[in-house]
């Protein structure tokens, strides 16, 4: 997936600080590593500080245009 790399970095860290404070992995009962990137990103599109543009998700429909859907470009285009 094509993240920013600020978000990218933020993700990774985050996934860093689960592991090591083991609250990272889902054999164990605990949140999936796959959970704590969505609770990352979802962080980000709801603060008041960053504000993360949430896409459109009837682009990615089967009928969408996935990165061609005009708000899709604006979304990307706003958090440049």
């Amino acid at each position: 997936a094509r993240l920013h790399p600020k978000v990218r970095e933020l993700v990774i860290a985050v996934k860093l600080w689960a592991k090591s404070a083991e609250v990272c992995g889902a054999s164990r009962c605990h949140l999936s590593s796959y959970s704590f990137t969505l609770l990352t990103i979802y962080f980000l599109q709801v603060g008041t500080i960053v504000r993360l543009p949430c896409l459109p998700v009837d682009a990615f429909d089967t009928d969408g245009l996935g990165e061609e859907d005009e708000r899709v470009k604006a979304a990307a285009k706003s958090f440049d």
